[in-house]
């Protein structure tokens, strides 16, 4: 029953191939209309063979290998001139490999060929506008993020994907900083907190001491006041990351002791020292510092009357 179906399928869809061909030949040659309903006409034999015999993945290569071949035929005799067949081409790709990986579950060979196909397609693109300046790249090196978290999450090798992660990051902004050309180095900003990554992921559990917050702290400070007094020295401005990274080794002191009152007490303290020093940077005929200080205040006030209150009312009871 099946064979005479699918024998059934096949002579009608060949006879229908050359009646529309020899139409399309005596009507009107000049225009090739007959391979968009012979694109359709295929699709039933082959359907139907699949479906009986559950080859899914002979159904999806051969479903866009002939897609692809009648896009390429409208490419050449109907819409000539730009190659844009190449782009749905492309991922016309993705059915056969999203069927054949996901039937083995193989997600990291199906992020690798995924990853080089988008590659193709932007290089490509990047080629036929004829654009001077290579912007593919950029795209190009974030994708292979892709590949890179599904090995290392599949494997566990959390430490493997920092150092590379890490790699990775200062690279593209490298790239992005010096290409074409580039006199400031800003890509050193933003360096120093990308290789703090794999340093906290090696050191693990010790990264959550005292201790580190201390050094990191202190690195970070010397980092950027190093940055500020080499290549910006125009302005001060590494005591706004010293003023944030403060916080961190205050947090973990005060906070592993319980210390509520002393924290804010300290913490109020170092931030009207960070104000009155930026207001008298920035703008010392304005005085505009008294504004987040008097808010500041309220935080260790706020605390001690609360402390007060509580031990009256456990007095009382």
């Amino acid at each position: 029953m099946h064979n005479k179906r699918l024998s059934f399928a096949l002579l009608s869809s060949g006879l229908i191939i050359v009646f529309l061909a020899l139409i399309n030949h005596i009507t009107s040659p000049q225009s090739l209309w007959c391979i968009y309903p012979i694109y359709a006409v295929i699709w039933w034999p082959l359907s139907l063979y699949c479906a009986e015999k559950k080859r899914f993945l002979l159904l999806a290569v051969l479903g866009s290998a002939c897609t692809a071949v009648l896009l390429l035929l409208v490419n050449l005799f109907v819409l000539k001139g730009f190659p844009w067949s190449v782009y749905p081409i492309f991922a016309l790709l993705w059915w056969p490999l999203g069927v054949y990986c996901a039937g083995r579950r193989k997600l990291l060979l199906f992020s690798i060929i995924g990853t080089v196909i988008i590659m193709g397609i932007l290089i490509s693109l990047n080629a036929f506008i004829a654009s001077p300046y290579p912007w593919s790249v950029y795209p190009i090196l974030t994708l292979l993020w892709w590949p890179l978290t599904v090995y290392c999450a599949s494997t566990k090798r959390y430490k493997l994907l920092s150092i590379v992660g890490s790699v990775l990051i200062i690279g593209t902004l490298a790239f992005i900083n010096y290409y074409p050309s580039g006199s400031h180095p800003w890509f050193l900003y933003a360096a120093f907190p990308a290789l703090w990554w794999p340093i906290s992921m090696l050191l693990g559990k010790r990264a959550k001491t005292l201790g580190f917050a201390v050094l990191s702290s202190l690195a970070i400070i010397g980092y950027y006041g190093l940055l500020n007094v080499t290549i910006a020295p125009s302005f001060p401005w590494f005591i706004f990351p010293t003023f944030a990274v403060l916080w961190w080794p205050m947090a973990i002191f005060f906070g592993k002791r319980k210390l509520a009152m002393a924290f804010s007490v300290f913490a109020t303290v170092m931030s009207t020292v960070f104000f009155v020093l930026l207001n008298h940077l920035t703008t010392p005929d304005i005085i505009w510092a008294v504004y987040p200080i008097f808010a500041m205040l309220w935080w260790p006030l706020s605390l001690a009357f609360f402390g007060q209150h509580t031990q009256k009312a456990k007095a009382r009871s």
